[in-house]
């Protein structure tokens, strides 16, 4: 009987080897506190002690990389002469990618050329919890006191059945209202943007620091935005967001139900109970997860084709209202759904849930009912993103400098 092994078994066996090392190598550094590897407690130890293996790939199969001890020197691993020392696997046919890859391990496969600390992919740094949250907070807010008519108008003719457009709709609103109309439901939309802000970049920041380590870096903003939508849709959106359309809704109905913030949750919790507040969760959580992470993923992409040197605030702004533009027409059709559920007012429902209603708008109405408001809606999300990144980055610049985190 051959009892030599088919290369596909030499490179699991290899493979198993290239894990068990590297586990040993973990256990042995966390046990240690990084004294016996002689590692010296650097900013950057906790990033290192991650990367203690480097995966390098290149076309036809991929390659480890494993750098020796550090000498105190961040970000460059040596050995006790003070050489940098590397240690390659035999590649495996698992994977196939680019040139620019091949490169990174051709120019780590030169042992006499010393690393610099820029040279090796450690991770970003994340902002501090409380910058994020004071910042996005504070943007919120600025964006609100600048947008709040386009949202009311946005909102009246989504909820309207008649086609009203959004000048027909703004006419009706000073017919009925007068000034004042534009500005129903302000105390809740203030609440909701602000808080909403605070959230949405303390949680993409968190997201993304945790993401980077295990998806590719071009899904980082992205996924990291999703999962910032979904959580402030589960805790701060839905309820904030029913309270405001209830609050709009009363200028169509003539009614002064929801004249208040706190009147308007003493009204739903006891029409509807505490439940009632997350009418529309489904609609509301698809819509902001799905139009906070394509504003994440383009507005790096747009900032840096517009950035000059030095960089301007209204670079970041001009970023921001493009990735608002592209967000507002994909997710509008889900923000008419959220719109007419939340709405809904009393103990009769004619839309009971996201896919039936997405199926009577359609049967009823037409396509064409899932872009109403789109007009009004596209103008606010494009300036309240214009408005709401260029100064959550001058915000975090400033709290980062007073506080020092």
């Amino acid at each position: 009987m051959d009892n030599k092994l088919t290369g596909q078994q030499q490179h699991v066996m290899h493979a198993w080897l290239v894990i068990a090392e590297y586990l040993h190598r973990w256990v042995e550094t966390a046990v240690s506190g990084f004294g016996s590897s002689g590692l010296s407690p650097t900013s950057e130890d906790q990033v290192l002690g991650i990367q203690r293996m480097l995966q390098v790939t290149r076309p036809g199969g991929w390659v480890l990389l494993r750098h020796a001890r550090n000498e105190g020197v961040p970000g460059q691993f040596r050995n006790g002469q003070g050489k940098l020392q590397h240690q390659f696997f035999q590649p495996f046919p698992f994977c196939r990618v680019g040139v620019a890859q091949q490169k990174m391990a051709v120019a780590a496969a030169q042992p006499p050329q010393v690393a610099s600390a820029a040279s090796i992919a450690v991770p970003k740094k994340k902002a501090h919890w409380a910058v994020s949250f004071l910042a996005g907070f504070c943007s919120g807010a600025t964006e609100v006191s600048v947008t709040m008519p386009l949202d009311t108008v946005k909102t009246y003719c989504q909820v309207n059945r008649t086609g009203l457009g959004p000048v027909a709709g703004a006419q009706q609103i000073y017919q009925l209202k007068g000034t004042h109309g534009f500005y129903f439901g302000l105390p809740a939309v203030l609440v909701q943007v602000a808080g909403k802000g605070a959230i949405r970049f303390t949680a993409f920041e968190q997201f993304k620091f945790l993401l980077q380590y295990c998806v590719p870096k071009p899904s980082v903003d992205f996924l990291a935005g999703i999962g910032a939508g979904f959580a402030e849709a589960f805790l701060w959106t839905t309820p904030t967001e029913r309270l405001k359309v209830l609050r709009q809704n009363d200028i169509k109905s003539g009614l002064n139900r929801y004249s208040s913030l706190v009147g308007s949750i003493r009204t739903v919790a006891t029409d509807h109970g505490i439940r009632g507040l997350y009418a529309g969760i489904g609609a509301t959580g698809i819509r902001q997860a799905s139009g906070v992470g394509v504003r994440f993923a383009l507005y790096g992409h747009v900032k840096s084709a517009l950035t000059t040197d030095p960089p301007q605030m209204w670079q970041s702004a001009v970023a921001g209202g493009i990735t608002g533009c592209c967000s507002t027409l994909l997710n509008n059709p889900i923000d008419v759904i959220k719109s007419r559920i939340e709405a809904q007012d009393g103990n009769t429902k004619e839309y009971t849930s996201t896919l039936q209603a997405f199926r009577k708008i359609w049967q009823q109405e037409g396509a064409l009912a899932f872009y109403k408001g789109v007009a009004p809606r596209l103008m606010k999300i494009s300036i309240g993103q214009a408005i709401t990144f260029s100064a959550y980055e001058a915000y975090s610049s400033a709290f980062s400098s007073l506080t020092g985190l």
